[in-house]
């Protein structure tokens, strides 16, 4: 990234910085995942083999938009072969409760549990 800003964009102590989680952090196996999913009142129960568990977070603003999600599931066809989506959704902000109604009256809160 340095030589390609330098190179062509002439531009010159140029600092690049890794975004990545610290070592202390890893992935979960399977065994550590279940027993975690299971502290959790939204997922406990889940079955992961039909269910797929979708988590976002938001600040809920408009430059952090949930409609192209929620427009996608909505769109997503019942069909047996394919996975249920339980969608979570983290954050807080001044579009919460605008979000909340657009879910509650759509065909996403069926299996609404919250």
């Amino acid at each position: 990234m340095a030589h390609h800003l330098t190179q062509n964009y002439g531009l010159k102590n140029i600092s690049v910085l890794m975004d990545r989680p610290p070592k202390r952090y890893f992935p979960l196996n399977r065994d550590a995942q279940h027993l975690f999913l299971e502290t959790l009142p939204e997922t406990r129960g889940v079955d992961r083999d039909t269910t797929k568990i979708l988590v976002t977070s938001t600040s809920y603003t408009a430059d952090e938009p949930l409609e192209p999600l929620l427009s996608a599931l909505e769109s997503y066809p019942e069909d047996a072969t394919l996975p249920n989506i339980k969608l979570l959704i983290t954050g807080r902000g001044p579009m919460q409760d605008g979000y909340r109604r657009r879910i509650a009256q759509s065909t996403l809160a069926e299996n609404r549990e919250g």
